[in-house]
């Protein structure tokens, strides 16, 4: 367990000290005093809990205290850390700084995997240490159920590389799952940054979950979310179906998880590899699989400046036109045609296709 606690009254950290802190290990629970010293621990670390006072100075020793400070910490968590849970620590508890953030940002997730979903952000007066006792107390309990769980890679094959926030990511998982451990190996990922792995879910020698885990950051995994609909389009058994995600409790990690048959062991670049004379019965199952994506497109006008700006900018057309005026390509841009937009993977290729 990591927390974070965000102040600089010299009297509540020695409140701090007294009632929390003798619970817990100094290893457990940081506090940082200032903006900058918040900024570079929260770079450095990932925490489970970031508990934060709106009103600090830039710098520890610094005597220019200001609600901006404790301001460009919290944005600052929620671009980078956006899946951490935040609690502001204030006596305000009617300010406006802070009801708008817990009402705009607040999520309710599923942070430790036991089905229960609390809220990302939230408050904590400044009188109630007893509060910020029984929360810390909460985290050491889940975070000792999913240090419980074990992660073990697949017998023979070259373990992939995890950090901290992708294990806790899976371990959330697997309890989801009512799992005990999880085993791991690596599928070839794609295009994208995400990290594709296969995992197999345990409780006790049975298996209980098969799944492909895209391991990524926060935003990509909503982007996931958000395409799902397209791929509800395909027909039944073309494509593997969502079975969860994991938004929160791991900084800003976090991953889908789709749900695979055992049977599905190879991709189409190993089967074409072995068997070759499969290639063109492959191929033609992909475009039939697929085709509702490609038929299902729409008609729409556009100029060919349009068509050309998604793919060379203005800045490098002025550059040609200019060097070849008879060519009167600025004309020709004005030029409008229809065209049909369709749903495109982006990223399909041989090892992004099991069978």
């Amino acid at each position: 367990m990591q927390i974070l606690i965000v102040e600089d009254d010299v009297n509540n950290i020695t409140e701090l000290r007294n009632i929390v802190l003798p619970n817990f290990g100094s290893s457990e629970v940081v506090i940082a005093k200032s903006r900058d010293s918040s900024l570079q621990l929260i770079k450095d670390f990932w925490f489970d809990l970031i508990i934060l006072d709106r009103k600090l100075p830039s710098s520890d020793g610094a005597f220019d205290e200001d609600v901006a400070h404790g301001e460009a910490v919290y944005s600052f968590i929620k671009e980078n850390a956006p899946g951490t849970l935040i609690r502001f620590w204030t006596a305000y508890l009617h300010d406006e700084y802070i009801s708008e953030k817990v009402n705009l940002d607040v999520r309710q997730a599923d942070v430790w995997g036991n089905g229960e979903n609390i809220a990302t952000v939230g408050i904590i007066p400044k009188a109630r240490f007893d509060q910020i006792t029984e929360l810390l107390i909460r985290i050491r309990n889940e975070e000792r159920f999913l240090n419980s769980i074990e992660i073990t890679f697949r017998p023979g094959v070259k373990p992939p590389s995890l950090s901290a926030t992708q294990k806790r990511v899976l371990k959330i998982f697997c309890r989801q799952q009512l799992g005990n451990a999880i085993e791991i190996s690596v599928l070839t990922g794609g295009l994208s940054e995400a990290k594709v792995l296969r995992a197999f879910v345990y409780r006790g020698t049975q298996r209980i979950t098969s799944a492909v885990v895209k391991l990524s950051v926060l935003h990509q995994v909503e982007e996931e979310r958000r395409k799902q609909i397209h791929v509800n389009n395909l027909p039944p058994g073309a494509t593997t179906v969502l079975l969860s995600q994991v938004t929160a409790g791991a900084g800003n990690t976090a991953a889908t998880f789709y749900r695979l048959a055992d049977e599905y062991d190879h991709s189409i670049f190993h089967l074409l590899s072995t068997n070759p004379e499969y290639t063109e019965n492959v191929v033609k199952k992909l475009q039939s699989l697929t085709s509702t994506w490609a038929n299902g497109g729409r008609l729409i006008p556009k100029t060919i400046r349009d068509l050309r700006r998604e793919y060379v900018s203005d800045s490098i057309f002025d550059l040609v036109n200019q060097s070849s005026p008879e060519l009167k390509l600025a004309e020709f841009e004005e030029t409008a045609v229809l065209i049909q937009i369709c749903v495109q993977h982006g990223d399909l290729h041989g090892d992004n296709v099991l069978l």
